[in-house]
């Protein structure tokens, strides 16, 4: 036993271990690029930082306002609500105004489906009042007792007022 201890070095674990003196120092640009999961990676000195780094920076944007104009927009249009389609244009300008470079589709594309959606309201309601007596004439063919207990009451009121002829 005690011939083992003549043979190991002796062992401290409280102090600093020796630093490597006889390794060859190679500045980073000698080495060779290693390849790592098949992409070729620089040997750049200790502290540099690799323009593929993990960790760069993300920088948000909130794009919800872009988003709630082109869906506002879209519904818009197939639901003939006027007060969404004045939102979706109001949504996408301000998102407009912040100059943000993401979500600038999105806005353009809800003024636009919003201004649709506005003209087929408007044009919409023209035609409707344009040919409502044809409309009632029909609905009178059609469905006469329906006629007699809803429309009729509607038809003369829209003449009181001025609306029909």
């Amino acid at each position: 036993m005690d011939n083992n201890k003549e043979l190991l070095p002796e062992f401290d674990p409280y102090t600093e271990p020796s630093p490597r003196q006889n390794l060859p120092q190679i500045p980073p640009q000698q080495l060779p690029p290693q390849v790592v999961d098949g992409q070729v990676q620089q040997n750049l000195p200790y502290g540099a930082q690799s323009p593929y780094a993990y960790g760069t920076p993300y920088k948000y944007y909130p794009t919800g306002l872009a988003t709630a104009s082109l869906v506002l927009g879209i519904v818009s249009i197939f639901a003939g609500i006027p007060i969404l389609s004045i939102v979706g244009i109001i949504l996408g300008i301000i998102f407009k105004t912040k100059h943000y470079p993401v979500g600038r589709a999105a806005s353009t594309g809800g003024i636009i489906f919003s201004i649709i959606g506005l003209v087929v309201f408007i044009v919409s309601t023209i035609l409707m009042f344009a040919y409502m007596n044809e409309i009632f004439d029909l609905i009178e063919q059609a469905y006469p007792e329906m006629y007699e207990q809803v429309y009729a009451p509607l038809e003369e009121i829209l003449r009181e007022i001025g609306i029909m002829e």
